[in-house]
């Protein structure tokens, strides 16, 4: 509240969180990108048959899951930055309120 000791949400530390899990979504696609294989392989290459399939599995599931992380991060960094602006909003309104009630200006009970 401006000039006042009251209750108010830090948008600035909720907005550097949400940035913050942009940054580790960011994060976690490079890594998958740096895990990507770009090379098929032949199954042999891996020792056999059943050691290359289960590496192919392995890095199916890698890849779905990180993007998969990366996808949940992105998507609350947003969540973050809604409510943020919700409760920006909010104050807002309870500052406007006040202040009319202040001057005389709004009169709830008529």
């Amino acid at each position: 509240m401006p000039g006042g000791t009251g209750y108010m949400v830090q948008s600035v530390g909720a907005q550097e969180q949400a940035k913050a899990l942009d940054r580790a979504a960011e994060g976690v696609g490079g890594i998958r990108a740096a895990v990507a294989d770009p090379v098929c392989y032949a199954v042999d290459v891996f020792g056999g048959g059943d050691s290359g399939a289960a590496y192919t599995g392995f890095a199916a599931a890698w890849q779905s899951e990180t993007s998969t992380l990366q996808g949940a991060l992105s998507e609350l960094a947003g969540k973050v930055r809604t409510s943020t602006a919700g409760y920006q909003s909010a104050d807002q309104g309870v500052v406007a309120d006040l202040s009319a009630a202040a001057a005389g200006e709004h009169r709830p009970f008529g």
